[in-house]
């Protein structure tokens, strides 16, 4: 019975060589297993075993810097960005996610309402779940001293150019002071706010800009920039900046004269200066014309060599720029007339006077002779006769009107004289008295 059973059994050695393939596979699924199992055991025991890690560059912040400006007019002059490291402990898988935006380290400003230096102590916090261990340092030096406001000059400096005859006239900006508010040792150091301009190339036109109050930079009297979070600037959002163009031009002076019974042949007149510069808006300037204009004097006054001091007047917006050898600004200009001819004195009779006497009225003039004074080139004053001269008088203006009138008289010259010879002054004024009456009544014809 035993010999039967023994041999309707499967031999070993031929199980193990059946199964081999089953039997592998099954081993390494246990293997893997185990391998993952104490994977999984240290990576727990890792993740949750504690561990320090070093925060560099934490900076250490001053909190509550306004309300230290606000409550005690106290400002801070040192002291900022201190950085620090930190040195922290927690689990693993913890700690190991953190950056130093997760650290704070900070000094209360309103523990140090006083100004002086102090010792202040750097506070901290982090997450939870986390333990400090300690940091490089606990205590850092700040000063603090007393808020003030200075107002100081803002100056513009440009970046553009310009060409003849274009020159930059003014340049302003508005407001013209900056008000710089801090602690008083750094504002006191202060000596101008400026603005450096965009490059904008040659400028023909004015300019006006509008500046981001960004842009200003504060400056200390040796030209070195000032750079402090603890110095602000009070102003606008917006600085008006006005960058003038304006024109050069030589332009001449001019008088004329009423009668223009002066001229080259007759006269010699100088202007002194003969031109000036003016400068204004390349519009003003253009709209001067071709001469400035000095007066309009009465040439018939003019009896002798005669010296003018006369204003040189230009419009609004206009300016007269400086002249060689003259005082600057230049006010006024001189005038010199030298006469080339001669005075002439010479009785006209009335009998030589022409009327226009259209309605046959008597006339009787209050003289019977009238003098004239001629002023003649040298060459003819001596030929010239009262037949060179003519007067005429047009009483048709007057219609029917009677009784003494004063009616303009004419004086012209025989066409040799003409433009020679002219009249500076009469006894009458170009003006003469008559007396008009009735004409006298027609005798009658006498007939058979």
């Amino acid at each position: 019975m035993n010999d039967n059973l023994t041999t309707n059994q499967p031999n070993e050695k031929e199980f193990v060589a059946k199964n081999k393939g089953s039997i592998r596979k099954t081993i390494f699924a246990l293997l893997a297993s185990f391998i993952a199992a104490m994977a999984i055991w240290f990576f727990a025991i890792g993740a949750a075993a504690p561990m320090e890690r070093v925060f560099y560059g934490v900076v250490v912040e001053l909190q509550n810097a306004d309300r230290l400006r606000i409550d005690h007019d106290l400002s801070v002059i040192s002291g900022s960005n201190v950085q620090i490291y930190v040195v922290l402990r927690g689990q693993r898988a913890v700690i190991s996610r953190l950056t130093n935006d997760d650290i704070t380290a900070f000094v209360n400003l309103m523990d140090y309402p006083t100004a002086d230096t102090h010792e202040a102590r750097i506070r901290f916090d982090w997450p939870p779940d986390i333990t400090f261990v300690r940091s490089s340092m606990g205590l850092t030096t700040i000063t603090i001293d007393r808020t003030i406001n200075e107002s100081v000059p803002l100056t513009i400096v440009p970046n553009h150019s310009t060409e003849y005859p274009y020159f930059e006239a003014s340049r302003t900006s508005m407001p013209t002071d900056i008000i710089v508010t801090g602690p008083a040792d750094l504002v006191r150091r202060v000596e101008h706010a400026r603005i450096t301009l965009e490059p904008m190339g040659n400028l023909t036109t004015t300019v006006n800009l509008t500046i981001p109050s960004e842009q200003i930079e504060l400056f200390d009297a040796n030209n070195n920039r000032i750079e402090s979070s603890h110095v602000s600037i009070q102003t606008g959002t917006e600085i008006a900046v006005t960058i003038n163009i304006a024109i050069r031009r030589e332009i001449p002076l001019r008088v004329n004269f009423i009668h223009g019974v002066l001229n080259q042949n007759n006269s010699n007149m100088t202007i002194s200066p003969q031109s000036i510069i003016v400068t204004g808006s390349p519009t003003a300037v253009r709209e001067l014309g071709e001469y400035i204009l000095l007066d309009t004097i009465d040439d018939h006054t003019i009896l002798t060599d005669s010296r003018f001091t006369l204003p040189i007047r230009v419009p609004a917006g206009i300016n007269i720029g400086p002249v060689a050898g003259w005082d600057s600004p230049l006010e006024s200009a001189e005038v010199n007339i030298e006469l080339q001819n001669v005075l002439r004195p010479i009785n006209i009779p009335v009998a030589n006077i022409e009327i226009t006497n259209p309605l046959g009225r008597e006339i009787a003039f209050a003289s019977n002779n009238f003098r004239v004074e001629l002023r003649v080139d040298r060459e003819l004053a001596n030929r010239i006769t009262i037949d060179d001269v003519l007067l005429s008088v047009d009483l048709t203006p007057l219609g029917t009107a009677l009784g003494e009138h004063t009616v303009p008289i004419e004086v012209t010259f025989t066409p040799q004289f003409d433009g020679r010879a002219y009249v500076v002054r009469t006894e009458i004024n170009t003006n003469i008295r008559v007396a008009l009456s009735e004409p006298p009544p027609e005798e009658p014809t006498a007939t058979g």
